[in-house]
This record gives structure tokens, C-alpha cells and sequence, in this order.
């Protein structure tokens, strides 16, 4: 890769994200996209270098109260939201995005803000294991149709959960779920972006695509 398109993407790594198949950050890596860590639970913004944005899974239920204090966290993540930057969200990273999060006490705590409603942790386990997750419109990872592998693991459900893929697993069982816009991917499944390296391509060309338009906007 020429250094010109080098991109940087903000990874949320720490205890609340820490759920990323190596292979996807490996394969990023390949591709010249630059990984810049950062920690929503230590108060760390999304850096003002990044072209995109990677919130993973793990316990966000479990550092509700410490996610919920960290305001300017939360507000750079809603203003590079508001320039179109591109985001991956999944699973706890998805639930993050939401206005709130409620607890299994029905407690609920102000998260991030981008996807009304809330998402409510349960005693039950949600749809679970590996799938095909197909987006039947163009989004920020190529043309439609754009399939990939993954996998679905989560004790929670939400009041808007969207609608934008069609998700499948190997014995039938079929449903729809999260949002995938040419610009943000929010959904419970694990992506692997290995089983589709396009879609890998697609979404750093959308963070070029975002780095050209914010150097005209400062220029």
C-alpha cells in the first residue's frame, strides 16, 4: 500500500471492549490501516488522528456506572458520528451506541446516544453461535449483496435492534437484525472479515473516502 492511503482506526480496547478476533485487527493491519487503542473506561477519546472507529464486544453490564461518567468519550464518539466517520460496533460495542443500557435490576444508565432506545440485559442467552450474515443493502462494507461469516453470543435484547441484516445459521433458522449504513455497522454478530477480505477493503476505502472529505473541510 502507497503511504498516502495509510488510514487510522480508533480500536476501544479494555476491560468493557475487549472481544476482537486477531485475525480481523491482523488483516486491517495488512491492508495499511494504522491501529490507534483507546480506552472509553479510562476517559480516552477517540484519537483526533483516527478515519474510523472499531468498538468490539465484551462487558460493557459491567462497567455501567464508570461508561456512563465518561462524557467527552461519549461525545467524540457522537461528534465523529456526526461527520459520517465510519464505525464497526458489535455486540457490547452495539449496546454501547445505544441512548441507554439497563441493568438486570432495570437500572438504566446513559451510554453513547447514536441508536434510540435502549438495550436490557437478561438471564437468558440471545440467538447463539456461528453464522452467515448477509447485508442486502450497499453499506461501508462493499455493494449489495455483501455476505460474511461470524458469530452471536450475548444475554441481552433491545427495544430497536434494526433490521438491516438478513442473519442465517446452518440449521435454517433464519431472522433479521442490526444496522449496517454506508457509514456504520451496529449489530450484535462478531464479524470475520477474513471469510470475506472485500469487505475488509471496502471499509478502509471508506475511511479514505472520509479522510479526503475532512482535509478539504479543514484545507
Amino acid at each position: 500500500m502507497a503511504a498516502g492511503t495509510q488510514v487510522n482506526l480508533a480500536v476501544a480496547m479494555d476491560k468493557a471492549f475487549c472481544f476482537y478476533y486477531e485475525d480481523n485487527l491482523e488483516l486491517f493491519k495488512s491492508l495499511g490501516i494504522h491501529i490507534l487503542p483507546f480506552s472509553p473506561l479510562a476517559g480516552e477519546q477517540v484519537p483526533k488522528e483516527a478515519h474510523g472507529i472499531y468498538i468490539g464486544g465484551g462487558y460493557p453490564e459491567l462497567y455501567l456506572e464508570e461508561l456512563q461518567k465518561q462524557l467527552w468519550v461519549k461525545f467524540s464518539i457522537r461528534n465523529c458520528w456526526s461527520k459520517h466517520m465510519p464505525i464497526i460496533a458489535e455486540c457490547g460495542g452495539f449496546m454501547y451506541l445505544y441512548d441507554a443500557i439497563e441493568d438486570k435490576e432495570g437500572q438504566s444508565y446513559r451510554m453513547v446516544g447514536i441508536i434510540p432506545g435502549k438495550a436490557k440485559m437478561t438471564e437468558k442467552l440471545g440467538p447463539f453461535g456461528y453464522i452467515n450474515i448477509e447485508m442486502p443493502e450497499n453499506s461501508l462494507f462493499g455493494e449489495a449483496p455483501t455476505v460474511l461469516r461470524g458469530h452471536e453470543f450475548h444475554y441481552s435484547i433491545s427495544e430497536n435492534d434494526g433490521g438491516d441484516l438478513f442473519v442465517s445459521k446452518p440449521n435454517g433458522k433464519q431472522w433479521s437484525e442490526g444496522f449496517c449504513k454506508p457509514y456504520l455497522y451496529a449489530a450484535y454478530p462478531h464479524l470475520y472479515f477474513y471469510s470475506n477480505i472485500d469487505s475488509a477493503i471496502h471499509f478502509k476505502q471508506a475511511m479514505i473516502s472520509y479522510k479526503k472529505n475532512m482535509s478539504k473541510i479543514e484545507a
